[in-house]
C-alpha cells in the first residue's frame, strides 16, 4: 500500500471573455393540403438558436474576426459548464413578455458542441420583436422583466425599443456560466432554409434588441451574450509517477462557499439599448434571499457519469463553478474520489480531501475566472499491511 499527500501545484487568474450567438428560426415541413389543416401565421415554428459562446481564456489573443472585443463562438468555449445547465430563456417582447420561452441545447455531435438550441415559437411576419434573455434557464428560480420605465407587458405605454430590466432570483454559487443577451441581429434571406453565414461575419453589435419577424422559414437572427458571474476553474491530473502505481476515479466535487450572504440572490439587470456599440449591461448589487449556505456541485450531474477517471499529467479534467461578484470570496472543495491498484482492486473507497480557496486578494469582476492546477502528486511511499490505512488526501501549496 502506499500513502500519499496530493499538492495543489498552481494558481493562476485568468479572464472569462463574452460569448456571442446565433438565432435561426426555422419554419415547420410542410405537408399537403389534404392532410393537415392550413396553416395560420401564428402556428408555432421551431425556433432554432446556433448560439455561440466565449472561452474561459488566460489574457492572450483571440481571433473574434469582425466580432466585438473579446467574443468568440460556442463552440470555441473552453472550459465548458456543466453540460446539463444550458437552457437559454428569451423573451420575445412586446408578444411574450410575461414569460419566457426555453430554448433547449441540441447537444454534441462526435464530441463537438452543435451550437444549436430549439424551441417552437409563434413568429409574426413583419412584427417588430425586441428579445432580451439569459442562459441558464435551470438556475433561475425567478425571472421577470420590464421596460427601463419599470412598465410590465400589460401596462399602457410600455417601450421595449429602448431596453429593458430583467429581475433574476438565481443561486449564488452554481456550476451554470450564468449569462444575458446583449446583443441581437437579423440575417435577412427570403430563401428558406438557407444557412445563414458565420456570426463573425454578421456584423452585429452590442446595444442591438430589435428583430424584425419574417415570412416562414426566412428567420434567423445572430445573438451575443455576455457573463454576468464570476468563476473558478479547476484543473485536476494525476502525477504520472503515481499513475503507474494507482488510478484514482473522482465521484463527488462540490464548491461551497464560507462567506456568502446567501443561497440564492435577486439580482437586477438592467440593458440599455444604444447604436454605438458599447456595453449595455448594468448590474445592481444583489440581494439575499433564503439561507446563508452556498454549496454547488460541480461532478456528477445530471444525465452525466458518476465516476471520473483523474487524467495523467499533462492531460487534465476540467470543472468550473461561478458565483455572483462580489457575493463570496473564501471557498471550499470538497473532493471524493476511490482509489484502485493497476490491477483494479479497490484499495480506499470514499476518500474525501477538502481544499480552502481564498480570493481575498483577487477582486474578480463579472467574466472573470480564476483557475486552480489540482496535481495528485505523492511526496513519499511506503507499504502497508491494511488497505484500510491508505487515506490520500489533497492539500494546497502556495504559488510558485
Amino acid at each position: 500500500m502506499k500513502r500519499i499527500r496530493d499538492i495543489i501545484s498552481q494558481m493562476s487568474p485568468v479572464r472569462l471573455m463574452s460569448l456571442a450567438g446565433l438565432i435561426s428560426l426555422v419554419g415547420l415541413m410542410g405537408c399537403t393540403r389534404d392532410e393537415v389543416p392550413e396553416m395560420s401565421e401564428n402556428t408555432p415554428q421551431t425556433m432554432t438558436i446556433i448560439a455561440s459562446q466565449s472561452s474561459f481564456l488566460e489574457v492572450n489573443p483571440w481571433s473574434t474576426r469582425a466580432l466585438p472585443s473579446g467574443y468568440v463562438s460556442y463552440n470555441e468555449l473552453y472550459p465548458q459548464t456543466t453540460p446539463p445547465n444550458t437552457t437559454i430563456g428569451v423573451f420575445m417582447t412586446p408578444e411574450r413578455a410575461d414569460a419566457y420561452v426555453d430554448f433547449i441545447y441540441q447537444g454534441y455531435e462526435n464530441g463537438v458542441p452543435t451550437n444549436k438550441w430549439k424551441s417552437e415559437v409563434a413568429i409574426t411576419d413583419q412584427q417588430q420583436y425586441y428579445i432580451y434573455g439569459f442562459m441558464p434557464k435551470e438556475d433561475a428560480q425567478n425571472v421577470t422583466i420590464t421596460d427601463l420605465n419599470g412598465r410590465a407587458f400589460d401596462e399602457a405605454n410600455v417601450d421595449w425599443s429602448s431596453g429593458a430590466i430583467m429581475n433574476l432570483t438565481m443561486n449564488t454559487v452554481t456550476a451554470s456560466d450564468v449569462c444575458v443577451i446583449v446583443g441581437v441581429k437579423k440575417y435577412e434571406t427570403n430563401t428558406p432554409g438557407v444557412t445563414p453565414p458565420p456570426i463573425g461575419d454578421s456584423g452585429i453589435q452590442l446595444g442591438q434588441f430589435g428583430y424584425a419577424g419574417g415570412p416562414r422559414g426566412t428567420n434567423f437572427v445572430y445573438l451575443l451574450l455576455k457573463h454576468i458571474y464570476s468563476g473558478v476553474h479547476f484543473k485536476m491530473s494525476l502525477d504520472p509517477t503515481y499513475a503507474s502505481l494507482r488510478t484514482v476515479k473522482v465521484t463527488g466535487m462540490e464548491l461551497q462557499a464560507e462567506d456568502a450572504f446567501a443561497q440564492t440572490i435577486n439580482m437586477q439587470v438592467t440593458l440599455t439599448a444604444n447604436n454605438t456599440n458599447t456595453d449595455p449591461v448594468t448590474v445592481t448589487a444583489p440581494t439575499s434571499v433564503g439561507s446563508s449556505t452556498a454549496t454547488a456541485t460541480l461532478f456528477p450531474w445530471a444525465g452525466g457519469p458518476t465516476e471520473m477517471v483523474v487524467p495523467t499529467s499533462p492531460s487534465f479534467s476540467d470543472h468550473v463553478g461561478c458565483f455572483a461578484p462580489n457575493t463570496c470570496k473564501n471557498f471550499t472543495l470538497r473532493t471524493t474520489f476511490d482509489v484502485y491498484d493497476k490491477e483494479g482492486n479497490l484499495t480506499r473507497k470514499g476518500a474525501v480531501a477538502e481544499n480552502k480557496i481564498s480570493l481575498a486578494a483577487v477582486d474578480l469582476a463579472a467574466g472573470e475566472v480564476y483557475t486552480v492546477n489540482l496535481t495528485i502528486r505523492p511526496t513519499y511511499l511506503y507499504v502497508l499491511s491494511d488497505p484500510d490505512l491508505e487515506n490520500p488526501t489533497i492539500t494546497q501549496s502556495t504559488n510558485p
